[in-house]
């Protein structure tokens, strides 16, 4: 059995709408990353720009699903889900299109995930891009 076969299956889920640009950086972050059993795929909701056409190039194996209309950030997203769990995803991760992540993020999700019995949700810290250094939001109450 390979170490990809031992790992949860997670579909990562980008959503897309006319923002080429960002969606490449983070699909090129993507391929980076050291988690092996994962499948990405890009929602695109209904963009104008050459989006798709782009990224299938580029990224011969992120799955892409085109939906007619724009059906805003919820609506694509559960488009997504929806595929993911039809595919019996055991883990879906929603990542927004602006996002750079390091290599290694996946496996500390996962890493969380797997470490308690009850934990069903979890988030990274997330950075400014501009910079790293300091933490987009911290503390709060909810």
């Amino acid at each position: 059995m390979t170490l990809s076969q031992k790992l949860p299956h997670v579909e990562i889920i980008v959503l897309n709408w006319n923002g080429k640009d960002d969606t490449v950086e983070c699909l090129r972050s993507l391929d980076k990353i050291d988690y092996p059993n994962k499948q990405i795929s890009m929602v695109d909701n209904a963009s104008t720009d050459d989006s798709v056409e782009l990224i299938k190039r580029e990224f011969p194996d992120v799955a892409i699903i085109e939906n007619e209309t724009n059906l805003m950030y919820a609506g694509g997203n559960n488009v997504g889900i929806r595929k993911a769990l039809d595919k019996k995803a055991e883990y879906i991760l929603i990542l927004n299109n602006d996002t750079a992540v390091h290599k290694d993020f996946l496996k500390h999700l996962m890493d969380s995930v797997l470490s308690e019995r009850d934990v069903g949700i979890v988030c990274p810290k997330i950075c400014y891009y501009e910079n790293m250094g300091t933490i987009w939001y911290a503390g709060g109450i909810v």
